[in-house]
């Protein structure tokens, strides 16, 4: 994965003359939608968690807390 990252900021990047790595629209297109899309995927990875969270936080506090034996501790 780090790979395609690395092409996606390769192809955003121009040279000297201003022209971009690949003068083909959609491979301009790729690294950008690249980008975005893998924000979008750690937004989306960030909400779940929260829904998650937000739906079993009542089950987690109805739970006794765990108990250790006391031959643990010692």
């Amino acid at each position: 994965m780090p790979f395609l990252f690395k092409y996606a900021i390769d192809g955003l990047t121009t040279d000297a003359s201003g022209m971009t790595a690949v003068d083909v629209p959609l491979a301009q297109l790729l690294p950008a939608t690249l980008l975005v899309g893998y924000g979008a995927a750690r937004a989306g990875s960030a909400l779940c968690n929260e829904v998650r969270n937000a739906v079993f936080a009542k089950a987690r506090r109805a739970l006794p807390p765990a108990r250790l034996p006391a031959t643990a501790l010692s």
